[in-house]
């Protein structure tokens, strides 16, 4: 992702297609200011090179026959390194679409490619992608927040059982521990579990 002279952001768009003329095509009906497009003839061995090498922002896979090998390597992809993928293909068998789908795959479309489709499967994968992935960093916010919470109850049991406190006074015990040593109060409350585990091994 880079931007040009009049200063808007333009995307590298990697086209895999079989096709070379088409990809060309393809890549032809993308070029202006938001695009930065170029095609690759790859299989699914060299794919994950190509896409390490040439850093796209975004993926366009043009192809008849999809392999699952392919499928495989987009996975991959998309575990290391995520990014918006549309795929145009005339298979419209239900479990390779969510094969697809799960894979990694945005958008994907059903049918022969044409210059007019490709930009609004861009504009739709762009955006589908950005919400996947904020709903992602929500869910790993909260999933942190209850561990932390989850932790913080633990360190209160340990302080309420081995020191005779109540909830309260056991919460006030670590907040002011905290305070004192600058550390969040799950920070704190890590640090006591681990001293009591020491102890009791």
């Amino acid at each position: 992702m880079s931007k040009n002279s009049d200063n808007i952001v333009v995307l590298k768009v990697m086209i895999i297609d079989d096709n070379l003329d088409r990809g060309k095509w393809v890549a032809s009906s993308l070029r202006e200011k938001r695009f930065d497009p170029f095609v690759v003839m790859t299989d699914h061995v060299g794919l994950l090179r190509e896409i390490s090498e040439r850093a796209p922002d975004i993926i366009v896979i043009d192809m008849a026959s999809p392999s699952r090998d392919l499928l495989e390597s987009l996975a991959i992809m998309s575990d290391m390194n995520p990014m918006p993928v549309v795929m145009f293909s005339p298979e419209q068998d239900p479990d390779y679409i969510n094969q697809a789908v799960e894979a990694g795959v945005t958008a994907y479309m059903v049918g022969d490619i044409e210059a007019k489709k490709v930009k609004p499967a861009i504009d739709v994968a762009l955006a589908q992608f950005r919400n996947f992935q904020q709903l992602k960093k929500e869910l790993q916010e909260t999933r942190t927040a209850l561990d932390d919470r989850g932790v913080l109850e633990r360190a209160k049991t340990l302080l309420m059982q081995a020191r005779q406190m109540s909830e309260n006074e056991a919460h006030d015990c670590i907040r002011q521990e905290a305070m004192k040593r600058r550390l969040k109060m799950t920070e704190v409350s890590k640090l006591l579990l681990q001293q009591h585990e020491g102890t009791t091994r």
